[in-house]
C-alpha cells in the first residue's frame, strides 16, 4: 500500500467509521509483514503467560514479568512505528529513545497505581451490590476504565510515543486535541472493544474443560486473537489521532509546542 495516499487522505478530510476500519486493516497487513518477529514474539509471550500454571508463575516470577514487560513495551513502540510509517518519517524512529520514554512513563505509572487500585476496589464493591456475576463485574470495571481513558487521555500515548514531547507536554496536547473529538476516537475503539471481548470470551470458560490439552488449545487460540487485537487497537488509535491532529493543525497552524503554551 502507498502510505502517502493514506497520509494525504488523513490530512485532507475527516474519515468516517468505515474508512477508519478500511485503512486500519490495510495498515495491519503491512505492519505484520514488516514486523514478523516482533509480532511472533508478542503472540508467543501472551500464549506462555496464559498457559503457565500459577505455581510456575510464583516460582519463576521473573519470567512472567519479562513476558509481560515485552508485550507492554512492544505495544508502546508500535505506536511510534505505525505513526512514523504512515508519515514516512522512519528516520525519527529512535529505539533507545522510546525505551527511555517508556521507562519514564513506567515510573509515573508506579505512583498512579495505588490510586487506580483503590478506585478499582471501590468499583468492585459498588458493582457487587448490584451484580453477583464475576464476569460481568470484570467487564463493567474494564468498560469504566476504557471510558475514563477515552475521556481524559484518548491521544496521550500516540503523542508521547510518536512526537518529540515529554509526558506533561503530551498530556496537555492530548487535552487540546480531545476537545470535541472524543467521539471520533471513542466510537471505533468501543466497536473494537466489543469485538475483542466477544472473541475473548473463551478465556473465561476454558476452566470448564477437563482435558488439559483442550484448555491449552483454547488458550492458544484466544491469546493469538488477543495479540492481533492489541495491534489493531494501536493502529486504530494512531490513524484517528493523525486525522484529528491534521484537522487541528490546519485550523490553528503547525507549531504544536506554541499551541500548548498558549492554550493551557
Amino acid at each position: 500500500m502507498d502510505f502517502k495516499d493514506l497520509q494525504m487522505d488523513l490530512y485532507e478530510r475527516k474519515f468516517n467509521i468505515t474508512e477508519y476500519f478500511m485503512w486500519m486493516f490495510q495498515v495491519l497487513r503491512v505492519f505484520i509483514l514488516e514486523n514478523k518477529l516482533w509480532v511472533m514474539f508478542l503472540v508467543l509471550a501472551n500464549i506462555l503467560t496464559g498457559i503457565m500454571p500459577l505455581n510456575f508463575v510464583k516460582k519463576y516470577i521473573f519470567i512472567s514479568v519479562a513476558l509481560v514487560f515485552y508485550g507492554r513495551i512492544f505495544m508502546f513502540i508500535s505506536y511510534a512505528k505505525v505513526l512514523h510509517r504512515i508519515e514516512s518519517t522512519e528516520s525519527k524512529y529512535k529505539f533507545k529513545s522510546l525505551i527511555l520514554k517508556y521507562l519514564k512513563l513506567l515510573l509515573v505509572m508506579i505512583f498512579i497505581v495505588p490510586f487506580v487500585v483503590i478506585l478499582r476496589e471501590q468499583l468492585k464493591f459498588a458493582i457487587k451490590i448490584l451484580i453477583k456475576n464475576q464476569i460481568s463485574n470484570t467487564q463493567i470495571i474494564g468498560l469504566i476504565f476504557l471510558i475514563l481513558t477515552l475521556v481524559f487521555i484518548p491521544y496521550f500515548t500516540q503523542i508521547y510515543a510518536g512526537r518529540d514531547m515529554n509526558i506533561w507536554e503530551s498530556f496537555k496536547y492530548n487535552l487540546i486535541l480531545a476537545r470535541k473529538t472524543r467521539l471520533r476516537i471513542g466510537i471505533p475503539i468501543i466497536i473494537l472493544t466489543l469485538l475483542s471481548g466477544s472473541l475473548s470470551m473463551l478465556t473465561y470458560y476454558y476452566n470448564n474443560f477437563e482435558q488439559l490439552y483442550i484448555r491449552n488449545i483454547v488458550i492458544i487460540f484466544s491469546e493469538s486473537i488477543s495479540s492481533i487485537f492489541e495491534i489493531i487497537f494501536v493502529i486504530m488509535y494512531v490513524i484517528v489521532f493523525l486525522n484529528v491532529e491534521y484537522d487541528y493543525l490546519k485550523l490553528h497552524g503547525k507549531n504544536a509546542e506554541k499551541m500548548i503554551e498558549n492554550e493551557i
